[in-house]
């Protein structure tokens, strides 16, 4: 005979006597959901936006709170998740289009909702990109800039004034060009690029060869397109010039100007060495200065 009050046994409490420190346990509860309900009713409000034109995000936000409460993971959760992603999709890109100014712009809002599913809302968003691109040409044809008379021809003559002209340097074909717009005007042609290219090389730089005089020739060269000469103060121009008229050895206008460059480069060396000659000693370490202040205050 089996003694039942030797055995091991529990008592039963109701749940509202025990006291918080006796809980062991934490309950939880969810309520029950039809599914098939909720999925039901899911699919009448995403339809409802996706064949209007017309953005409503409150509506969109209830959806998402309701497909939030799908629990099972199958297929029309995927779809409803889908079909929320497409209307977000065409509602940034509505809220987008008003600030629209470029091209760029506009292909990111293409490329935002070509995944969408067709609907009215988002052929009423391809027909406005489509405008707004049309417009944005039309604006691009409008300010496009056309090259000015100087512009032209010195394309012009780079591709047809032949090698003594490209030879001149940018300085020099710049000073070409304009020189002959402002004897000729809108008259002016090849023939007066390469004539007057002529003139400046042969006549004006070769006769530079020939002076002696300083002065005289420091005033030719500023009139000249010699950018390198041009940037040098008064007193750098007498020590270059004083070079020039004992070494010459230029063929042409850029090549002048290229050595005028190298001269001047001698010089800025030659001052250089000069100063550290004078105030730097030579150290295992480096250079140290050997100028002393020796300035000093009387104390009173």
């Amino acid at each position: 005979m089996i003694e039942y009050n030797a055995l091991p046994s529990s008592v039963a409490e109701p749940l509202e006597d025990l006291h918080s420190t006796e809980k062991l346990f934490a309950f939880t509860f969810t309520g029950y959901i039809n599914e098939k309900s909720l999925y039901t009713d899911i699919n009448t409000k995403l339809n409802t936006l996706e064949t209007s034109i017309n953005v409503d995000h409150k509506e969109l936000e209830t959806i998402i709170r309701l497909a939030q409460q799908l629990q099972l993971v199958n297929d029309e959760k995927e779809e409803i998740h889908t079909r929320i992603t497409w209307l977000q999709r065409l509602y940034k890109a509505k809220a987008e289009m008003n600030t629209v100014d470029s091209k760029e712009q506009l292909k990111q809002l293409r490329n935002l909702i070509i995944p969408v599913q067709t609907c009215p809302l988002k052929k009423q968003l391809q027909a406005e990109i489509d405008q707004l691109e049309a417009s944005l040409q039309d604006v691009e044809t409008s300010t496009y800039k056309q090259p000015s008379g100087m512009e032209a021809l010195l394309e012009k003559a780079v591709e047809e004034a032949g090698a003594m002209f490209i030879n001149l340097g940018k300085a020099g074909r710049e000073y070409v060009i304009a020189e002959v717009l402002k004897q000729h005007g809108d008259d002016t042609n090849i023939d007066h690029v390469r004539h007057f290219t002529s003139e400046l090389e042969q006549q004006r730089v070769q006769t530079l060869l020939d002076l002696t005089d300083r002065g005289e020739l420091i005033s030719e060269l500023e009139q000249l397109p010699l950018p390198v000469f041009s940037s040098l103060d008064a007193v750098s121009k007498e020590r270059v010039v004083d070079v020039l008229i004992h070494d010459k050895g230029w063929t042409g206008l850029y090549s002048l100007d290229r050595r005028i460059k190298q001269v001047k480069d001698a010089i800025d060396r030659e001052e250089r060495e000069k100063y550290e000659k004078e105030n730097l000693i030579d150290l295992p370490d480096g250079k140290a200065a050997t100028t002393l202040d020796t300035r000093f205050t009387q104390i009173k």
